[in-house]
């Protein structure tokens, strides 16, 4: 199966090239000076239920598949191979390889960010509470979960540079920030700030902040390296973000019927929809590819201007 990705209508996302900030909204612009590419992806991989996906520092990629509870390693030609599992239940939400050494799992059906040795080695379950307390998950002898009421919903994570974590919690809706004994240093939104919490979807590195793909609005948050909000980019309607990824100058935002990318100043620099018919899940971007994963394949195609 070869999907063909067209160019879809710059208009129906607002932003500007170059955002102004107004108290801290990115206010659309007329056409976003977004390049009008067309990409064409085909399938290199089957599978029975993705839910997560992500570039291994060291080539290849790492694929999540609920159905067979287990995070696959795939080549570029589509080879994979099983590398980690943890009871039977495994359903990951999010693959945070790092630097290679450890591979970071959000899983959100035991509310707790789980550690892999880069041989699919099970390390620790870190667990993640609704207010940032981390007490809510344990396991039982075989693994499998053991999750009680105050459980948070990991459904994505980033390692930061000092070792700690970044954790999206969908349960508090809240990015929670963790140093590497997993003591939390701070919950945005914090727990008594006014307002609606988030709907996180996924996390992006870029350097030292982080860009949150909110449902909530939608939009995308960018943080500072202490989580302190610089700017919201809002989606117009009838956008549905799904993920996103950052590359090596530009962020990958897929949304059920496109694909958006992003300069690192926010502004919106392509647009190509997505035909279908499945829905895409997830995205990764590396050494010029860009990837999609649909909930039974993996498709690949070029990342003009994005990949690393």
């Amino acid at each position: 199966m070869t999907a063909r990705v067209v160019p879809s209508v710059i208009a129906a996302f607002l932003l500007v090239a170059c955002p102004t900030v107004r108290a801290g909204v990115a206010v659309a612009g007329p056409d976003g000076g977004a390049r009008r590419d067309t990409l064409t992806f085909r399938r290199i991989a089957s599978f029975t239920r993705v839910t997560a996906l992500a570039a291994a520092p060291r080539g290849g990629l790492l694929v999540a598949d609920a159905s067979e509870g287990r995070v696959f390693r795939v080549d570029t030609s589509g080879v994979r191979t099983g590398i980690a599992a943890h009871g039977d239940r495994l359903a990951p939400s999010w693959l945070d390889p790092t630097n290679g050494l450890v591979l970071l799992v959000a899983d959100p059906a035991s509310g707790a960010v789980l550690r892999f040795a880069a041989d699919g080695r099970f390390l620790e379950s870190r667990p993640v509470g609704p207010g940032g307390t981390g007490t809510g998950t344990r396991f039982d002898r075989s693994g499998v979960s053991i999750r009680s009421s105050d459980s948070g919903r990991p459904v994505a994570v980033v390692e930061t540079e000092d070792g700690g974590m970044l954790v999206a919690d969908a349960a508090s809706g809240t990015v929670l920030r963790y140093d590497r004994r997993h003591r939390l240093l701070r919950q945005v939104p914090a727990p008594d700030a006014p307002g609606d919490r988030l709907a996180p979807l996924a996390l992006a590195r870029d350097g030292g902040g982080v860009w949150v793909l909110d449902a909530a609005m939608p939009r995308i948050l960018v943080l500072d390296a202490v989580l302190g909000e610089t700017r919201s980019i809002r989606f117009a309607p009838g956008v549905e973000p799904v993920s996103m990824v950052a590359g090596e100058d530009t962020v990958w935002v897929l949304a059920r019927d496109r694909v958006l990318r992003f300069g690192l100043d926010g502004a919106l620099e392509a647009e190509f929809a997505w035909p279908g018919p499945d829905r895409p899940v997830a995205i990764a971007a590396s050494a010029g590819r860009l990837y999609i994963a649909t909930r039974d394949g993996l498709f690949v195609g070029p990342s003009p201007g994005g990949g690393r």
